[in-house]
């Protein structure tokens, strides 16, 4: 985009950080990585497959997919 249509530089910054600072932040989750978001994530997922949270729905999908998402919001 160029300065013509509005853009430049320094509306890459958001909030302190810049683009690509954020964007490395998100990654992990946007490629499910979960071990690159919390080392302990994916054996406490385990756990909670184990006890059958993937097998109980809650709204539109299983109850374990409800708490990953609410995990990726906070």
């Amino acid at each position: 985009m160029s300065t013509q249509q509005g853009f430049c530089p320094s509306s890459l910054k958001t909030h302190g950080k810049d683009l690509p600072s954020l964007l490395a932040a998100a990654r992990p989750f946007l490629r499910d990585e979960l071990d690159k978001i919390d080392p302990e994530l994916p054996s406490f997922l385990s756990i909670l497959r184990s006890a059958g949270a993937g097998e109980r729905h809650h709204k539109n999908g299983a109850f374990l997919a409800h708490l990953l998402n609410f995990h990726r919001i906070i």
